[in-house]
Parts: structure tokens; C-alpha cells; sequence
């Protein structure tokens, strides 16, 4: 989903070649329910237990249990806010925000199952954007794949958990995992730049420790929160023209050189 700092200072390796191409007709994107109200109250977090479920990619080939609740139709689209991460890439970050929105809005007859991201974040008193490809691999999950210089970059991200806090505010957990032995990690985001009511945010904490799993387990310990302090709340969608979809700015000067040497190409 966005950009790791461990492959960046390592030795870049080209993982296009641990992946299968996917196409939309074998994709299992799971049955879409009707968007009633008591669908999204059950998934009130408290007064009811978070529905969480294994990492989908855990299991060979990836599946989710048949009683997951399939987030809605245009539900997670849109605009997030990420609240606390165990990606040590964001740790000099502020302000990071994730815009998801469909692939392509006109053929409307056969909508893609594909999701475009943009994530966007503050750095030196600069902003960055990220973007991304995400294609679904099981219901709620997805390989998401970079263009230009973040192409080794591509990872797989799958929501564990959603719905809404004690202050009635839209929330994901999800884990991210990687095909070269990079640390999975967790990702907490919310509709609001205030982040995750307290009381939810433990209670998904305690739930994850209830399943038991090392990796999860391990992967909750290197989860730190992400710096929200309200200086980018109101913008508007950020643009990505056809130079933004090739990443030319991803990431500041310094890091993007560094990143295009590893890859062997010329620095601009």
C-alpha cells in the first residue's frame, strides 16, 4: 500500500516475479450486502465485540471465512486519515492521508474491481503523494503494485477489522505483508484526523492478543502512532496527473535519488 523503509535501505530486489498476474474474472471479490442500518450497527465497536478475522493471505490460496461481513459498496472509499502504523518509514511523516477512489469512472456497466490509491503525506514542509494500484486477491483484501521508482515496493494489505468507534467515526484495522521477508505490519486509520476513540482502539488491540498468532502479536509490538496535528484538515482531494502515477513525487529528493541508484537507474 505505500512505500517500505526497510527494502529502501536494503538491497532492492524486484518482486514482480513473486506475483501472478491477476485479472478481474478470477477475482473472488465475495457477495456485496444491501447497506442497511443494522448491518453497519452490529459493527459498532463498543457496545458490540470488533469482527476480526485472520489476515486472508495466512491460508493457501487466500480466503476469508464465510461469516465475514464484506465491507459495503463504497464504504471505504474515499478519504482516511492514518492513525497509528508499525511501517518504520512513516516515523519522520505528519499528516498522512489515503485517498482510495475506483479505478475508472466510466464504464459504469462493468465497473473495475480494482481500486486506485493516493497517499499523501507532509515531510519538511513539503507534501508527497504515493500512488498505487489495488487489486483484490479475497474479499477485503488486496495486492497493491506501485509504478516508476516504487515498483519493488508491492506488498498485500487485508482488513481484519472495520466499523465504527464510540464517537460514531468510520474505523480500519488492517495488516500488511510483504513477499521478501519484511515485518508485516498493522495499520489503524480513521475518517477523522482526530483518530480512534481510545476505548475501540484497545478493544481491537485486546482482540488481536485473543487470536494468539506470533506474527500478530509481533507485529503489534512495533506499532507506534502516526503525528495528526490538524495542519492539512479541510484539503480538498489531491490531483495525481500522469507524472504522479509514475511516482516522480513520492518521495523528497534525497530518498527518491538514493531509491533510483538501488534500482540502477541514472539520478535525476
Amino acid at each position: 500500500m505505500a512505500w517500505n523503509k526497510i527494502t529502501f535501505f536494503g538491497v532492492a530486489v524486484a518482486l514482480t516475479s513473486f506475483f501472478s498476474p491477476v485479472v478481474s474474472t478470477n477475482i473472488d471479490s465475495g457477495s456485496q450486502p444491501e447497506l442497511s442500518l443494522c448491518y453497519l450497527t452490529r459493527h459498532a465497536t463498543p457496545p458490540n465485540e470488533p469482527q476480526i478475522r485472520l489476515p486472508p493471505t495466512f491460508s493457501t490460496p487466500p480466503s476469508s471465512p464465510s461469516d465475514w461481513d464484506v465491507t459495503p459498496d463504497y464504504w471505504f472509499l474515499g478519504r482516511w486519515y492514518y492513525i497509528a502504523s508499525g511501517n518504520p518509514a512513516y516515523q519522520g511523516w505528519s499528516n498522512m492521508q489515503w485517498d482510495l477512489t475506483p479505478i475508472s469512472t466510466e464504464d459504469t456497466n462493468e465497473p473495475s474491481l480494482q481500486r486506485q490509491d493516493l497517499v499523501s503525506y507532509s515531510f519538511e514542509g513539503e507534501v508527497y503523494l504515493i500512488y498505487g494500484i489495488d487489486t483484490p486477491v479475497a474479499p477485503d483484501a488486496y495486492q497493491w503494485v506501485a509504478p516508476g521508482p516504487l515498483s519493488v515496493q508491492n506488498n498485500t494489505w487485508q482488513i481484519m477489522a472495520w466499523g465504527y468507534d464510540s464517537a460514531d467515526v468510520p474505523y480500519t484495522m488492517f495488516f500488511e505483508t510483504w513477499p521478501t521477508g519484511q515485518p508485516s505490519q498493522f495499520y489503524f486509520i480513521s475518517r477523522s484526523d482526530k483518530g480512534i476513540a481510545e476505548d475501540t482502539y484497545q478493544t481491537l488491540v485486546d482482540s488481536v492478543k485473543k487470536i494468539g498468532n506470533q506474527e500478530l502479536n509481533e507485529a503489534l509490538t512495533r506499532v507506534y502512532q502516526i503525528k495528526q496535528d490538524g495542519g492539512r484538515h479541510g484539503e480538498t482531494y489531491a490531483g495525481c496527473n500522469a507524472t504522479c502515477k509514475e511516482n516522480a513525487y513520492a518521495l523528497p529528493p534525497q530518498l527518491l535519488q538514493a531509491q533510483q541508484g538501488q534500482q540502477g537507474q541514472p539520478p535525476q
